[in-house]
């Protein structure tokens, strides 16, 4: 039997010179679970249900007829996408006729969707659906940026059941597609004033903004806000500036090299073709009653259940006045007047909804207890969900629809 090479048989202490020696370079301790950082979730569970029924209320119908809610739009903005060849891109025309009073974005998008679709009414609402769904996305990013992750699902459930939302979600019309863009750019915005925003995201602002003005003109209501936002929430200072010197010649370029074609092309005929439609229709209701129907139409596009909470949450907003709430507050009451004043079709009323719903969201957050904001938001939802599910099976919604189906049945009846 070998003899041990300590003296007196002693055994070395092991310890003592695990302690000595340096630490293996190809193994580092592990870091504690309870040290990393905790990571944020893309998306929270809830927010996948809330996507999941606005799916579900897009979709009910879909392949029904052209011939419900502004019906004239689908007609027009399918024929305009169907006309197109490459030699036409730059001269939209549903019916032999120019059109000019809407920039061609949301065209372009169906003529491409129709060249691997054939020309599809369902495909096409299809697209907005799509759009219509990364509205309630976007909406749930800019309320958990500005608030919190409570307030963006909020906001987002109201704008997944909010019937003028739905209806214009899946509508082949342009403003579903205009109400994600601006979002967007007020999202990207937002990031770009934050203490750790870069300059991609000025970038970004741009691009989205400008290629919302390139889907409508009327995009560009953003632009006062967003100054007036600068000046009343950040003074004017210079470092915050930087994101509209940098985004704002971006986001003009798309809308100003195709108008600026045409221009060159026909002043005359342009400037006719663009500002001889809805932009020649301002004025202000001019009576008591025509101001009730505009609060009656609101009313019925939001649903009572939504409208409610968005009253709440913009009469908050107005008492705890803040620099995230300003930014959302801004946006509702410029696209409110501009509804006002230009456009009083229901579905413009789209223009207040992601906004009024992010300030609702903020409000509803602030409820301490959690069954009770669940137990207000899931009222809300079923309730605006029942006004959106009668719109989509039985009813219209319009300015002018009812009276029109009114002379119409009268002249069928002889009377």
């Amino acid at each position: 039997m070998p003899q041990s090479v300590y003296p007196s048989g002693a055994r070395p202490n092991t310890r003592i010179m695990a302690a000595a020696m340096p630490p293996s370079p190809t193994r580092r301790p592990k870091a504690r679970r309870d040290d990393a950082p905790p990571r944020r979730r893309l998306l929270p569970r809830a927010m996948w249900v809330v996507l999941a029924l606005a799916l579900f209320l897009r979709g009910v119908r879909l392949d029904g007829v052209i011939g419900g809610f502004h019906d004239h739009n689908e007609a027009n903005y399918t024929l305009m996408a169907a006309h197109f060849t490459p030699a036409t891109l730059l001269f939209p025309n549903p019916d032999g006729r120019l059109f000019l009073e809407t920039p061609p974005l949301y065209a372009w998008l169906l003529a491409l969707l129709f060249q691997f679709t054939g020309v599809s009414v369902v495909s096409a609402r299809l697209l907005t659906i799509f759009m219509g769904l990364g509205l309630v996305l976007a909406t749930f990013l800019l309320g958990r940026r500005l608030f919190d992750e409570r307030a963006g699902v909020a906001a987002a459930v109201l704008v997944a059941v909010s019937p003028v939302a739905v209806l214009t979600g899946r509508n082949i019309q342009t403003d579903t597609l205009l109400a994600f863009l601006s979002v967007t750019a007020v999202l990207f915005y937002a990031r770009a004033q934050s203490d750790d925003g870069t300059r991609r995201d000025s970038i970004a602002f741009g691009v989205a903004l400008g290629l919302a003005v390139l889907t409508k003109l009327f995009a560009v209501v953003l632009v006062p806000v967003l100054v007036a936002w600068e000046l009343a929430a950040n003074r004017g200072r210079g470092r915050r500036l930087r994101t509209l010197v940098v985004g704002l010649p971006i986001a003009a370029a798309p809308a100003l090299l195709f108008y600026g074609f045409h221009a060159v092309r026909d002043f005359a005929g342009t400037r006719a073709l663009v500002f001889g439609g809805a932009a020649a229709t301002r004025g202000l209701p001019a009576s008591a009653s025509e101001w009730a129907g505009l609060l009656i139409e609101t009313v019925w596009a939001l649903s009572t259940p939504v409208t409610l909470c968005v009253l709440a949450g913009v009469i908050l907003a107005l008492a705890r006045p803040s620099r995230e709430a300003m930014l959302v507050l801004f946006p509702l009451a410029a696209y409110a007047a501009f509804f006002a004043l230009v456009h009083k079709h229901s579905y413009y009323v789209l223009t207040l909804v992601p906004w009024g719903a992010i300030l609702a969201g903020a409000a509803l957050a602030r409820i301490p207890s959690t069954a009770a904001r669940r137990g207000i938001v899931g009222v809300v939802a079923a309730g605006a969900a029942f006004v959106t599910l009668v719109d989509l099976t039985s009813m219209k919604l319009g300015f002018t629809e009812f009276e029109e189906f009114g002379q119409a049945a009268r002249a069928v009846a002889g009377g």
